[in-house]
């Protein structure tokens, strides 16, 4: 998946799978700053079989998680 990103980092597909990735992997920091990298740029990403309203609902919702996650790591 990494890969995939170095050759395509404006697609939105890779970027989403790699924050759901790093999520199972519970590497919330890595998950946080590609979800940076998501809303930076937003506007250049590309996709080819889902709006780009799909990606941000999950990305999003991804969001609002990983920031639970590392609240809960800082109080833990």
């Amino acid at each position: 998946m990494k890969d995939s990103f170095t050759l395509n980092n404006k697609d939105a597909e890779v970027i989403f799978n790699l924050v759901e990735i790093y999520m199972l992997e519970h590497k919330y920091t890595k998950a946080k700053n590609m979800i940076k990298y998501y809303h930076k740029n937003h506007k250049n990403l590309i996709t080819i079989d889902k709006d780009i309203e799909h990606y941000d609902n999950k990305i999003n919702l991804f969001e609002e998680f990983v920031k639970t996650q590392l609240l809960f790591k800082k109080t833990a």
